[in-house]
């Protein structure tokens, strides 16, 4: 309405400017025509100027505003923005000190496996070397027990059998030192024990008989009187009446030796031991995780918000002064000056408008250039942000995977240690039984040295069992007719021997036969040819004469007493008789 005001002045004004014109040159038709058409057309332009004026400073500040509003909302996200990255870094920086506190542990847990693992290989190398001793003294203790046990029967079969000293005592020391051994003076009730004796005796020997007690009543160390005596011819006597105690008394072999004798006197003795109970022994310890580290990839900081220039423009606007219309040239003038600020104002709107339209598109495309940026920032925090928590939930899995196999470790550690320690109490007690078992050993073998000298008898007697299985094998090659003995006895006792197993004294009566039997014989041995019955007629063992003979150059020739006949020289294995006094101890060939 002012701008309306203010042109209707003007034309006011122009009109009272006209009205004082001199009369003397009327305007014409056409210049009124133009001049009603230039005045609205100029005040629509300015309005059309003022209406552009307003909306661009409307514009501006609208489009300010929602700057300013933008800016402050970017500010406040960038604000927000920076607080959370600040806050993410911290948690970050949390994350990543938990991370390599992690891999410390670990680490730490892969050198603690490393550890159990090695210590389980020791351990299993222990164990096996345990159950190596295990087995290895399981083994020494049926060894043990095994020679314990064959220790054991020997002294039981042994029980049985006799000791006979080196030394010499009176009839009572021999016999407390018998009985300080668990034993006694030997008891014989059988023919056969007073053989066996007898042929096992060398010298004078005690035996366990005497009539200390009362004179003439004869009874055994165990107080049993004696039933059967095997004494030698003349004995007892009672010589001097002090002849209390009894000796075997070996001259011959004939088994009537018993001879009584003063028990001050000093002999070797007999002794028999007691039965002994044996002691019975009774017998009785990864799994590699790898912790896959990722990279974090940290945020870049935001670039600094561009401050966005203002385009300012200034409208200047005048209004011109009124002048006065004096005279046409210079209402022509006014006219001029119309025109041109016509055309100005329409220029001015022109410009005007492309400045609104550039600064409303610089404004939107900068709006959206700050809003991508906005956005971008936005998904790269939530990017990290969901990154960093995967990785610290893997992280937490790791662990928590770590701890477990910790765990087991530590449990497959305490299990092996337990086996290790079951393994030792094991060890320690097979160690204890070996050295008990050691130590009964050593008191066996303390035991059976009491009696080596009959473990020594024993192995002779083998040694001598074995030459005569030797001996009966050798002949049993010869249709198991003949027997050549290993030991030596007279000539009767040979012929005896033979005669108490079915055979007699071996008859020779052919050249074949001659030199066989010479093969077989190793040294001098009795045949079954004697002259005992009548002196010069040699006669077989059968009764029936000697037909032919096989004697040895200048025999027979009966020097001393010479009735019985022996193969003198086995080597010379045709001629190779000789006659020899009957008492003489020599082998003998048995025939069937």
């Amino acid at each position: 309405m002012e701008v309306e005001a203010i042109y209707e002045n003007i034309q006011d004004k122009f009109r009272n400017t006209v009205g004082h014109q001199p009369q003397s040159r009327p305007t014409g038709a056409q210049s009124s025509r133009r001049k009603r058409w230039f005045v609205p057309i100029t005040a629509c332009l300015g309005i059309i100027c003022v209406l552009l004026v307003i909306a661009l400073i409307l514009l501006y500040v609208h489009l300010t505003a929602e700057r300013d509003q933008m800016n402050m909302t970017y500010m406040n996200k960038a604000e927000e923005y920076n607080e959370t990255v600040n806050s993410l870094k911290i948690n970050y920086s949390h994350v990543t000190d938990e991370r390599d506190q992690l891999k410390i542990n670990l680490k730490s847990v892969r050198e603690m496996k490393l550890k159990l693992e090695t210590n389980y290989s020791h351990l299993t190398d222990e164990r096996d070397q345990l159950k190596i001793n295990l087995t290895s003294m399981s083994e020494m203790k049926l060894k043990l027990e095994t020679r314990v046990k064959n220790l054991s029967e020997t002294l039981m079969k042994s029980t049985s059998a006799y000791f006979i000293t080196n030394e010499e005592k009176s009839w009572t020391d021999s016999r407390q030192f018998c009985r300080d051994r668990g034993g006694d003076l030997v008891i014989i009730n059988t023919e056969e024990e007073q053989k066996y004796i007898s042929s096992i005796v060398k010298g004078r020997a005690w035996i366990g008989l005497s009539d200390i007690e009362k004179e003439g009543s004869m009874t055994w160390v165990d107080n049993t009187p004696l039933n059967k005596g095997f004494w030698y011819k003349g004995e007892p006597n009672d010589a001097n009446g002090n002849e209390d105690c009894v000796e075997i008394l070996i001259l011959s072999e004939n088994i009537m030796n018993w001879n009584d004798l003063p028990c001050s006197e000093k002999r070797k003795w007999i002794s028999k031991p007691q039965n002994h109970i044996l002691l019975n022994v009774a017998v009785r310890s990864t799994v590699s995780i790898i912790v896959k580290s990722t990279e974090h990839i940290t945020s870049e900081d935001t670039d600094q918000i561009m401050e966005m220039e203002a385009i300012y423009g200034n409208i200047p606007h005048k209004i011109g002064s009124e002048t006065q219309n004096q005279n046409r040239s210079e209402a022509q003038n006014s006219r001029k000056r119309l025109v041109w600020i016509t055309v100005c104002l329409g220029l001015i709107c022109v410009l005007l408008l492309i400045a609104l339209i550039v600064l409303y598109i610089h404004l939107t495309a900068e709006s959206e250039q700050m809003k991508k940026r906005y956005l971008n920032i936005v998904e790269n925090y939530n990017k990290n942000l969901s990154s960093l928590t995967d990785e610290r939930d893997q992280l937490q899995i790791n662990l928590k995977s770590i701890s477990e196999i910790k765990l087991k470790l530590q449990t497959d550690y305490s299990h092996l240690t337990d086996e290790r320690d079951q393994l030792q109490i094991n060890l320690t007690s097979m160690s204890e039984m070996k050295l008990e078992l050691e130590t009964n050993y050593s008191h066996l073998t303390n035991v059976s040295q009491h009696f080596y000298s009959v473990m020594e008898k024993k192995l002779e007697l083998e040694t001598r069992v074995k030459h005569l299985s030797d001996e009966l094998m050798k002949n049993l090659s010869g249709s198991c007719r003949y027997f050549i003995s290993s030991e030596k006895k007279s000539w009767s006792d040979s012929r005896q021997f033979c005669r108490n197993r079915g055979g007699d004294l071996v008859i020779i009566n052919t050249e074949e036969e001659q030199k066989y039997i010479s093969s077989l014989v190793e040294e001098r041995a009795w045949i079954g040819l004697s002259d005992i019955e009548k002196e010069g007629d040699m006669k077989w063992v059968d009764n029936t004469p000697l037909t032919k003979g096989f004697w040895t150059k200048n025999e027979p020739n009966n020097d001393g007493n010479e009735d019985c006949v022996e193969i003198w020289n086995p080597k010379q294995s045709l001629n190779n008789w000789n006659d020899l006094p009957c008492l003489k101890e020599i082998k003998w060939v048995c025939e069937n």
